[in-house]
């Protein structure tokens, strides 16, 4: 949620599992929710992936990729290396 204060500076509040954290500071915000939106993304695809019991590889063949980098690219999405585009997230969830 964002609100302007008295003197004009940007306030931001931003929910987070441990807390609510305020900054004056508009990007640092931005980067922090970034970065939490990509562990978040890392996290669910691996539970999906899980969850349908498939390798790494085998998602990454379902998902189109070649058979030399399938396992790679699904990993890199996993650890928070890489973040899939929209289309990427879209197909996955397709599977």
């Amino acid at each position: 949620m964002k609100k302007t204060i008295p003197n004009g500076a940007l306030f931001v509040k931003t929910i987070m599992p441990f807390g609510i954290l305020r900054h004056n500071d508009q990007n640092a915000n931005v980067a922090l929710m970034k970065s939490e939106l990509k562990r978040i993304i890392a996290e669910n695809i691996k539970r999906f992936r899980a969850a349908s019991k498939l390798t790494q590889k085998q998602l990454g063949l379902l998902m189109g990729y070649d058979e030399e980098t399938a396992q790679a690219r699904i990993y890199r999405y996993e650890k928070g290396l890489r973040t899939p585009n929209s289309s990427t997230l879209d197909k996955m969830a397709g599977i």
